[in-house]
């Protein structure tokens, strides 16, 4: 898909209907969503990618989320002290959500992979997919 503003509108509603098609808790499905916003925003804004893929793979205890593009990582600019930021902040939050995170970077783009525990009602339990699931947009 195209790497731009309403790619990441349609990998959010992708990730929400993805966790409510494998009935997934609130709260996983929202720190999921969160995630997949602000992992699809960095490349649309920082990337130079023209396009954005997402992954979304149930691996029973958790949900493998994967974000890749063809771009190359630019270094942010400088910022002068202009009070609080309203920007910056993307890779801290998808930290807080995750379970567990890592950049890879190679000559072909770059893959960002996130880890987000199922809850309390995942574990491959009677409400999950329990591992048989992977979902591309």
């Amino acid at each position: 898909m195209r790497a731009s503003a309403r790619a990441v509108s349609a990998f959010r509603a992708f990730a929400r209907e993805t966790c409510q098609g494998w009935s997934l808790p609130t709260e996983t499905e929202d720190a999921l969503v969160i995630i997949v916003s602000e992992l699809a925003t960095n490349v649309h804004l920082h990337s130079g990618s023209p396009d954005v893929s997402l992954r979304l793979l149930d691996e029973e205890a958790s949900i493998r989320i994967e974000v890749l593009d063809q771009g190359r990582w630019r270094p942010r600019a400088a910022r002068r002290d202009e009070g609080p930021a309203t920007s910056g902040r993307g890779l801290r939050l998808v930290q807080a959500y995750a379970t567990g995170m890592r950049v890879h970077r190679s000559d072909g783009g770059t893959c960002v992979t996130a880890q987000v525990a199922r809850g309390a009602e995942g574990a491959g339990g009677a409400g999950g997919a329990g591992g048989a699931g992977e979902h591309t947009p």
